[in-house]
């Protein structure tokens, strides 16, 4: 039983390794490539106004393409995965972001010309159906498979640097990553190919467990470039990108859990055994002493890195090192604890916890940042996160006790 223990052990931390290093390589890139030069070529407002477009995208995104690959992963655990109902879903989903992409444009009072229209409305579709194609690997648990997707996306980023420089658009610096990902599931995949004929029964059941996926991830990714979106509303787009900066080596260990939570869910799918209250009160207070050392590393990591890659933007953003990389470490670190409950709770739990965030998030940040400025804002964040972090805890330890041995534990996701 030991030998057993310790193989799930080593097997968790090599998945855990590979998915890890894949997104830090491809982060890398992002951050200290893609981004220092945007900052570079188009100063504080310009680049603070396309971290608020890259912001939204990055809510499309996560909302759309997640929830599907999270999903798709319920479908298999219940024996009916089926591509075709996936892939109709996000057909259907870019065809609806035309006018949505075009609402966020002409709203913010950027660019709406048709060329760029369209560039803008491509680079999100790409994005979400790049965060849905990892399901491959997901699914297989094939982490190294999961390491060269993201290793042809980050050569993908790289080259998009060429394009930016010839033709000044910074949609084309981040393209080409997204479609080389995707280009690459196609080819050595088999998620994004249909394998059935379409049947209007089974996508109802389908959307059923997608539409509550995709209000949680909603409600989420909102919080998560909420910063952004506060930011440029009440202050301005300075304000982005100052605490873009301040926040960056956080926000940085923060997309970390995503490979981190692909692994655990991955595994807890395969679990049978039910999961206690006491022990998940263990594993949060566990993970608070993990937030303590992490936000200690990130703190002095902002210290090493910032001055490096945006030298003129240091000054202003190290009185809010500790407050920004604190939130969103203990945001990072109830990622985690989330994705625990998810293997073994309905998704609407995972609504309710998110509809309180964002309630919570908008209604202190707002008013603190309209009272008190960026310094207010980054207060407000921090509370938001670890009175979610709270939340989580408290709903997990109640039940998960409550659902032992009931219909309701095993059954993620469904209703």
């Amino acid at each position: 039983m030991k030998k057993t223990g310790l193989s799930k052990i080593k097997l968790f931390a090599k998945d855990s390794a590979w998915s890890i290093a894949a997104l830090c390589l491809m982060n890398a890139v992002l951050q200290f490539l893609l981004y220092p030069i945007l900052r570079q070529v188009l100063g504080q407002d310009g680049f603070g106004e396309v971290q608020y477009l890259l912001g939204i995208i990055s809510i499309i995104a996560v909302t759309i393409g997640s929830s599907v690959n999270y999903a798709h992963i319920v479908s298999s655990t219940r024996g009916g995965v089926h591509n075709t109902d996936s892939l109709v879903w996000l057909i259907g989903m870019s065809v609806l972001m035309l006018p949505v992409c075009f609402g966020v444009l002409w709203l913010s009072n950027m660019y709406v010309s048709l060329g760029r229209f369209l560039l803008f409305w491509t680079l999100t579709v790409m994005t979400v159906w790049r965060y849905f194609g990892d399901v491959e690997y997901r699914l297989t648990t094939n982490y190294r498979g999961y390491f060269l997707y993201y290793l042809f996306i980050s050569l993908g980023y790289a080259g998009g640097v060429l394009l930016y420089r010839a033709t000044g658009l910074w949609e084309l610096m981040i393209l080409p990553g997204e479609c080389l990902g995707i280009l690459f599931v196609a080819l050595n995949g088999r998620v994004l190919r249909f394998d059935c004929a379409f049947d209007g029964t089974r996508f109802c059941g389908y959307m059923n467990s997608t539409v509550s996926l995709t209000a949680s991830h909603l409600l989420g990714s909102v919080v998560l470039s909420g910063d952004r979106l506060v930011l440029q509303n009440a202050v301005n787009s300075e304000a982005v990108t100052v605490y873009y900066v301040s926040s960056l080596i956080g926000k940085t260990m923060a997309l970390l859990t995503t490979p981190l939570n692909s692994v655990i869910i991955g595994h807890l799918v395969k679990r049978e055994e039910r999961l206690r209250g006491s022990q998940f009160l263990k594993l949060s207070l566990l993970g608070l002493l993990v937030a303590a050392v992490m936000t200690g590393v990130t703190v002095a990591g902002s210290y090493v890195v910032i001055p490096l890659l945006y030298p003129d933007d240091f000054e202003q953003a190290t009185s809010l090192f500790l407050l920004a990389n604190a939130a969103q470490v203990i945001y990072f670190t109830s990622n985690i604890l989330m994705v625990v409950l998810i293997r073994y709770l309905k998704a609407v739990y995972q609504v309710v916890i998110n509809t309180v965030y964002m309630g919570v998030f908008f209604a202190v940040s707002v008013a603190a940042t309209l009272w008190f400025g960026l310094t207010g804002f980054a207060v407000a964040l921090l509370i938001t996160n670890a009175v979610r972090y709270a939340f989580v805890t408290a709903l997990g330890v109640y039940k998960l006790d409550r659902t032992a041995g009931t219909d309701e534990g095993g059954q993620a996701d469904d209703d």
